[in-house]
Order: structure tokens, then C-alpha cells, then sequence
């Protein structure tokens, strides 16, 4: 009631809301009293549902992430096969890389359509995660460190898969209209 306008009865001396035209307490008609205009504190912004800054900035280093990898993996595919395999074959093998580059870009520029490709693949991920969290078991019992790396790198992916999901998901107020 603190930033609300009120009148005082001329009748009975009563706090009133302004607006009103009749008192409440004695009956008098109070609608020709003028209102003042409530001069206060202003409110500051509300934060509560901005997208805090180190989101931002996760979401930016997952899409440098992806392109770095991609990068590196097609760098990788071309010192390996240089001289070795056919240009056909070098550039079937790099597909995936080549996708994965353009899902970077594609994040890095806020690209809708690759936003909600990342979304269902970040799914998989978490998917394929788990199934291959069971082969690490099945393999540990064969080889235990190499079960063990198998284990770890499925929580890995399980994570970065989940860790996609929540990025994406806090990052998509405002970017567009749906």
C-alpha cells in the first residue's frame, strides 16, 4: 500500500484509496478530491529470467567445441590419407567431421534449424551414451582398463549430451518467435 495513491476524507479524516467515490467509513462523497500521483522509488529491472553470462559462454565454447573437433579431425583425416587413399575416400571418411563444422557454425550463429538438430543428436548421444556404458561392463570384464576408458568416455558423452540439452534450452528465450 506504499506506492499506491490515497485521499483523505474530508469527513472523517479516514485514509482512502484513491479513486474512490464515496467513503467507505462515513458515506461522504469524496470523488471531486483530486488524486495524487505517487512519486517513488523506481523498480529495478527485474534479472530473474535473463540468461546468466557464463551461459553464454558455455553455449559459445560447446559451438567452438564442435568446430575445433571438427577441425582437428579433418586435419587429421587428410595428413593420414594423403597419398595413401583415393580423394573419394578421404572425402567419405570426413563427412562426419564436415557435419560436425557446420553444426558448429551453426550454433556459434544461432542457426534455428541447426539448434534443434544439435537438440536431437545431444539426445542420441545421451542414448548411444548409455548403451555404451553397458559394453564398458560387458568389456570389463575381458579387459578391465579398457573397460574402464570405455565407461568413462560414455559418461562423457552422456554429460556433454545433457550438458547441450540445458545449454540450448537456457539459451533459447528471446533468440526467436515461437
Amino acid at each position: 500500500m506504499d506506492n499506491l495513491p490515497t485521499i483523505t476524507c474530508p469527513g472523517c479524516k479516514q485514509i482512502l484509496m484513491g479513486g474512490v467515490q464515496k467513503c467507505q467509513f462515513c458515506g461522504a462523497d469524496v470523488s471531486k478530491i483530486v488524486v495524487p500521483k505517487v512519486v517513488g522509488p523506481t523498480r529495478p529491472k527485474s534479472t530473474a529470467f535473463e540468461t546468466p553470462k557464463w551461459v553464454w559462454w558455455a553455449y559459445y565454447g560447446l559451438a567452438a567445441w564442435w568446430i575445433l573437433s571438427a577441425l582437428v579431425s579433418i586435419g587429421f583425416t587428410l595428413s593420414q590419407g594423403a597419398g595413401k587413399t583415393s580423394g573419394a575416400n578421404i572425402l567419405y571418411s570426413m563427412v562426419p567431421d564436415l557435419l560436425g563444422l557446420i553444426m558448429g557454425i551453426g550454433l556459434a550463429l544461432k542457426i534455428r534449424l541447426i539448434r534443434r538438430l544439435a537438440n536431437w543428436g545431444a539426445g542420441l548421444k545421451i542414448l548411444f551414451g548409455l548403451f555404451g556404458m553397458l559394453g564398458g561392463f560387458i568389456v570389463t570384464g575381458i579387459s578391465p582398463l579398457l573397460g574402464l576408458i570405455v565407461t568413462f568416455l560414455n559418461i562423457f558423452n552422456i554429460v556433454f549430451g545433457a550438458l547441450t540439452i540445458y545449454l540450448l534450452a537456457e539459451t533459447a528465450d528471446n533468440l526467436f518467435d515461437d
